[in-house]
């Protein structure tokens, strides 16, 4: 099970192109193409802006009027989803800048 607290980044090679009724997200490595829906899309986000998993559940939670330990479930699955796709990987973004120093 993943960490309340963990936080997890895009994908380096991660495109992402919003429409109307979604976005895909291209990684340009694998040229593998995800449609995201609107929530996904909206957990993206967040994690672009570094927010932890507990801290998506807790605005997510807030915005749908939703109790927070059923927001912070969905979140988990949809995060695990991502992270099955390629479309965000551990860690904060920085980490992978330091790694090679």
């Amino acid at each position: 099970m993943i960490e309340r607290s963990s936080i997890f980044h895009l994908h380096p090679a991660l495109a992402i192109e919003d429409f109307e009724t979604g976005s895909l997200a291209l990684n340009v490595e694998t040229l593998q193409m995800v449609e995201l829906n609107h929530t996904a899309r909206e957990m993206t986000r967040y994690l672009e802006q570094g927010h932890s998993m507990e801290d998506i559940a807790a605005a997510m939670a807030e915005a749908y009027a939703q109790p927070i330990e059923t927001v912070l479930e969905d979140v988990s699955a949809v995060i695990e989803q991502l992270l099955a796709l390629g479309i965000i990987r551990p860690g904060v973004a920085d980490e992978t800048k330091d790694q090679g120093e």
